[in-house]
């Protein structure tokens, strides 16, 4: 019974020890097929690997930027041991005027600088008023008989002479001065137009003052246009006065209206509206074309109701069209029909006003007018002369009494100065 017993122990055992090795080998087996499956997939799992590490990585370094920034944040105020505290009540209070004594410091200084600015306008302002209503109409006439004796010398003008038979000059008794004529760069054969810089006290930019464009001449004006950058036109004429034609039609004057070609200059209108608080001024959006493919848009605004022999009932509308002019890119052309006129009166006013708010209005109306004459011969005529005068004394009343006037009125009427031009700064107040 014992041997029966031992032999089926041994039988047992036996099998125990195969099935032990058939299970290791079905295990060898098992991660025989592993190895090889990973070797088949291990770029695959290499690049998980490396995602996973480089988001781990990412997640850690900017968990931990936060946190050294937060530790650095409370180190400064650790003090000796203790945990951090905020800073005390009264540090942050002195700090806090201290820092508002100087913002008002720096403020106040701001203000001293405007005021003693605005104190220096102001007394330009009622020296000028002074002296105009002192002097009064018989005595602004004596200076224009000082004035109208500055006559170009025939030397001064050889260019405007040469091209008295090419019928580039409306009137063959206004010059235009060589030292300042604006030349064509696009005309090799004759870089003649009747127009001259005139350059302004403080403005950055010259404005180029004109006759009225000719048919002959109306390319010739778009050249100028578009090889000086010109941006803002101001015409201060109608096409007719008093049944005669005196200006060249040189745009469309509505978007239905065909485009007009000058050359290889396209010209179309591209919007056409009335100014606001201004019923006789018009401004007409102008787009132009050249062959070449250049592109230009430019600004034109009409004052219609100035009559070609006298003067325009007094208003702000100089000051409104120059202030919607203001800050324009490349000079402003101005025109009438003579370009002397008219258009000398406007610039002057301009010059004029530009002076005064800079504080050295000291010289009279004629020395400007003078001043203006060496740039654009014969600029502002005998009644014309008269209105510059007439016409900036109201508006500088205006000014005075800003205060009293609306919202709208105050933004017309151009409260502050800013680069000659009157700005719209309800901070710039003349009181």
């Amino acid at each position: 019974m014992e041997k029966l017993i031992r032999k089926a122990h041994k039988l047992v055992s036996a099998k125990d020890h195969n099935r032990g090795k058939d299970e290791e080998a079905l295990l060898a087996r098992r991660e025989s097929k592993r190895k090889n499956k990973h070797k088949q997939y291990g770029g695959s799992k290499l690049k998980c690997a490396s995602r996973e590490k480089k988001r781990t990585e990412r997640t850690f370094t900017h968990s931990d930027a936060i946190k050294e920034a937060e530790d650095l944040e409370e180190e400064k105020y650790k003090i000796k041991g203790r945990k951090s505290m905020p800073m005390k009540s009264a540090e942050y209070e002195t700090e806090g005027r201290e820092f508002i004594e100087e913002a008002k410091k720096g403020r106040e200084n701001k203000v001293q600088k405007y005021l003693k600015r605005d104190v220096k306008t102001q007394d330009a302002v009622n020296k000028w008023v002074e002296r105009t209503l002192k002097k009064g109409v018989e005595g602004l006439k004596r200076d224009f008989e000082t004035v109208k004796r500055l006559i170009p010398n025939p030397l001064e003008t050889i260019t405007f002479e040469a091209n008295q038979v090419t019928g580039r000059n409306r009137f063959k008794d206004i010059p235009c001065l060589d030292e300042t004529r604006v030349v064509l760069a696009d005309d090799p054969l004759n870089d003649y137009i009747h127009a001259n810089y005139v350059r302004m006290a403080f403005r950055e930019r010259p404005i180029i003052c004109t006759q009225a464009p000719l048919d002959l001449t109306v390319y010739h004006f778009y050249q100028m246009i578009m090889h000086e950058n010109i941006t803002v036109i101001i015409m201060l004429c109608n096409f007719t006065e008093s049944g005669r034609k005196v200006c060249y039609e040189y745009y469309p004057l509505t978007k239905k209206d065909a485009a007009l070609t000058f050359g290889d200059i396209t010209v179309i209108c591209l919007r056409r509206f009335v100014m606001q608080r201004e019923p006789t001024v018009y401004f007409t959006l102008l787009g132009l074309k050249n062959n070449s493919g250049k592109r230009q848009v430019v600004r034109h605004i009409q004052w219609s109701d100035w009559p070609e022999n006298g003067v325009p009932d007094v208003s702000m509308t100089p000051m409104s069209i120059f202030t919607a002019v203001r800050g324009s890119k490349g000079p402003v052309v101005v025109h009438c029909t003579d370009g002397v006129g008219r258009t000398g009166t406007m610039v002057a006013i301009e010059f004029i006003l530009e002076k005064m708010f800079h504080g050295e209005a000291s010289d009279n109306s004629a020395e400007m007018i003078k001043e203006l004459r060496k740039q654009r011969a014969l600029c502002v005529r005998n009644e014309t002369a008269v209105n510059v005068n007439d016409a900036k004394t109201p508006q500088l009343d205006q000014l005075e009494d800003v205060g009293r006037f609306d919202a709208p009125l105050k933004t017309s009427c151009c409260v502050g100065v800013k680069d000659g031009f009157l700005s719209t700064d309800s901070h710039s107040k003349i009181s």
